[in-house]
């Protein structure tokens, strides 16, 4: 029995307490709602003691009824599966294909979600930035990680909360004003995005970090990133996405973005950036196009 757990005859003495205390007040003593909260249970099931039902709560438990996120799951499918591409008639889900990456040390890794999903079960505070260039799918890689843990069903350990930096000058607010701008639109409590975000369990987006505003100069730009590392709680994941050439050099990118050796105290940062799509990826990127010019722009694809 874990350490936090209850046994049946600390539950009894709970539910004989409640009866003393109960006598003579209006209602029978046994018309009791009593909830049992632990930290950690064995089993978070019900139960009854002494004819008593009690139900058993655990921070688990509480965790999971938090926050209804059904509203946003809704845009994040709808935004997926129903609205079309800009200039056409097809949807981001049909024409999906998974970007390889680099990381610092020049490593290739095939199918930069599946290298997400890996580093979203790993311990530790390794914090990751996805860096390319524009048009590469640094934003749709984002939406469709979120989109597939959503549709997984897994999301009760690391709901993916995807944040749109684009037109906001974190400087000038809190990470709760930042949480609550996007909470609104769902109804969603910012407040409670937080305690799931200080429970670690919460994979936190921040998405276009290159289209904030307000970038003037190298300390305005520093000012955005520091506000943005104050989501960086123990056991948060945290991936942000944008242009690397929003810095003026490289050194204040890895500054700006706490990139630093896997031995450094507190959370880190490690880049990954985005491959350009191979022959093979740019046909399998076509394929809801009609036959005719998808022959034609893979033909032109591989001559040059």
């Amino acid at each position: 029995m874990p350490p936090d757990d209850l046994d049946e005859e600390q539950i009894s003495s709970f539910i004989d307490y409640v009866r003393r205390i109960r006598r003579g007040k209006v209602g029978d003593a046994l018309d009791l709602d009593l909830i049992v909260a632990v930290r950690r249970s064995g089993s978070a099931a019900n139960r009854s003691v002494n004819g008593q039902p009690v139900r058993i709560e655990t921070e688990d438990s509480l965790l999971d009824g938090l926050v209804d996120f059904s509203d946003y799951f809704a845009e994040i499918r709808r935004r997926v599966e129903r609205q079309p591409l800009p200039d056409s008639a097809v949807t981001l889900k049909q024409v999906y294909t998974p970007n390889d990456c680099v990381d610092e040390k020049n490593v290739v890794h095939v199918n930069l979600e599946d290298y997400l999903r890996t580093w979203l079960e790993e311990p530790g505070q390794r914090q990751l930035a996805v860096l390319g260039e524009y048009g590469q799918g640094k934003s749709t890689t984002a939406l469709m990680t979120a989109y597939h843990l959503i549709e997984s069903g897994t999301i009760k350990k690391k709901t993916p909360v995807l944040i749109e930096l684009r037109g906001k000058s974190p400087r000038h607010m809190t990470p709760e004003d930042l949480l609550a701008a996007w909470a609104f639109p769902y109804g969603i409590n910012p407040q409670a995005v937080m305690k799931l975000l200080a429970a670690g369990r919460v994979f936190l987006i921040l998405e276009g970090f290159d289209e904030m505003a307000l970038i003037g100069d190298p300390e305005s730009r520093l000012s955005h990133f520091r506000t943005l590392w104050k989501f960086a709680y123990p056991s948060v994941k945290l991936l942000i996405t944008g242009r690397p050439n929003f810095f003026l050099d490289d050194q204040e990118m890895r500054a700006a973005l706490g990139i630093s050796k896997a031995s450094a105290a507190g959370p880190f940062c490690e880049a990954l950036h985005l491959k350009p799509f191979d022959l093979r990826q740019i046909e399998l990127a076509l394929r809801a196009m009609p036959k005719k010019p998808r022959s034609e722009i893979a033909y032109l694809a591989r001559r040059d």
